[in-house]
């Protein structure tokens, strides 16, 4: 019986020497794909943005930056076009969803290797694990799920901005004051050090489940709720409480072509919370009503009132559009109610084709004269006496 017993343990202790190797090894590889051992630059970093940042971010960071480094601006220039490649590529794979969640989750291996489906690796995950029959829970490794350990963020603030037609067809910049909520910049002076867990916040005890074997568990302080600190009540550094309001302009770029829906956002400059990122502010483009032209994707369509005359022999008018230009609308064949009038090139800027622009479509309402004199209709009927015309077929029956 105690040669079985001595057996047991040291196949025990063997077992458990084998595991904490593994888990060793699994950890300095996840850490060295972590800190990125391969040498690649950081597409985030590369693009300038933050690693939670949304589409339009990532691509007005990718246009600006396109645009500096461009070879056309920089002949001859190797470090630009290095550079310039650097950017490209980096948007490849930031702008497409599917590849920037692979990115995220592996780097750049991920997009060569078929890394699609597979969770990513996490070391704290053999802590409790099953190993012959022996389980090894070692608890509270404090890990949580999500991109890495980073920060959470506060929530977004939307905001409806509401902009002109002529905005959105010359593009624009609108300064909006924005009002936020800060932390009190003294705050610090009204926190001490919790001294039930000595401002670690948490506490770990320990369990001893038999002989070679404890468990560590680590839960939050009860005190100070896992901050470690302590607040002063009441505090003269801020008498208000942590929180109080500021305000800051912030300049709203209104792209040439933008629709309704689209956004701008501004990263980290929503209110700020403790233990939290500030989140963005983002800003929704709402059109208003325009009172002589319609906006239908990237046409404009709108109403050219004619007289009898010009509806007759033709017409030769000019149209202010919505950079004050004067437009040109010819037409030398009799015009009809109704009929459209394309006029091309003349409509919104193509934002989603970064070229070109719609067409502009004008439907002809013609203005009959409310009253004729006896005179005037003899006139008419002598005029028209010498045209040989067939009335226009419709699916009424004859009368």
């Amino acid at each position: 019986m105690r040669q079985s017993g001595a057996a047991g343990g040291r196949m025990q202790r063997r077992l458990c020497s084998v595991y904490k190797l593994i888990v060793v090894l699994f950890t300095i590889i996840w850490c060295f794909k972590c800190i990125g051992v391969d040498g690649h630059k950081d597409y985030y970093e590369i693009l300038g943005v933050s690693r939670d940042a949304e589409t339009s971010v990532i691509k007005r960071a990718y246009r600006k930056l396109s645009l500096k480094y461009h070879p056309d601006k920089n002949p001859g220039d190797e470090e630009a076009h290095r550079r310039f490649v650097e950017v490209a590529t980096a948007y490849e794979v930031l702008s497409d969803p599917e590849k920037r969640r692979k990115y995220d989750a592996y780097g750049e291996e991920g997009l060569k290797s078929g890394f699609a489906d597979a969770e990513p690796f996490d070391p704290f995950e053999a802590f409790s694990m099953n190993w012959g029959g022996f389980h090894f829970d070692f608890g509270g490794s404090g890990r949580r799920k999500g991109r890495g350990n980073e920060e959470p963020r506060a929530s977004d603030v939307r905001v409806p901005l509401f902009v002109t037609l002529e905005e959105l067809y010359k593009g624009s910049f609108r300064e909006v004051l924005h009002q936020k909520q800060v932390i009190c910049s003294k705050w610090t002076d009204c926190e001490r050090v919790c001294g039930s867990c000595n401002g670690k916040g948490h506490k770990v005890t320990t369990r001893r489940l038999g002989p070679g074997f404890i468990q560590q568990v680590q839960s939050i302080c009860t005190e100070c709720g896992g901050s470690g600190k302590i607040v002063e009540k009441p505090c003269k550094s801020c008498p208000n409480g942590q929180y109080e309001k500021a305000e800051r302009y912030l300049t709203v770029e209104i792209e040439k072509g933008m629709s309704e829906g689209d956004t701008v956002v501004f990263e980290h400059e929503g209110d700020e919370v403790a233990g939290f990122k500030p989140g963005h502010v983002i800003f929704e483009i709402y059109p208003v009503k325009h009172k002589t032209f319609e906006r239908q994707h990237d046409d404009l369509w709108g109403t050219l009132n004619v007289t009898l005359l010009e509806a007759l022999t033709g017409l030769n008018r000019n149209i202010s559009h919505l950079d004050g230009r004067q437009i040109n609308v010819k037409e030398e064949n009799v015009v009809f109610p109704g009929q459209v009038l394309k006029v091309p090139g003349e409509g919104m800027p193509r934002k989603q084709r970064k070229y070109g622009f719609g067409d502009l479509f004008l439907t002809v309402q013609v203005q009959f004269p409310r009253k004729l004199s006896s005179a005037q209709k003899a006139k008419v009927k002598d005029l028209f006496s010498t045209f040989q015309l067939e009335p226009t077929t419709n699916n009424h029956e004859e009368l």
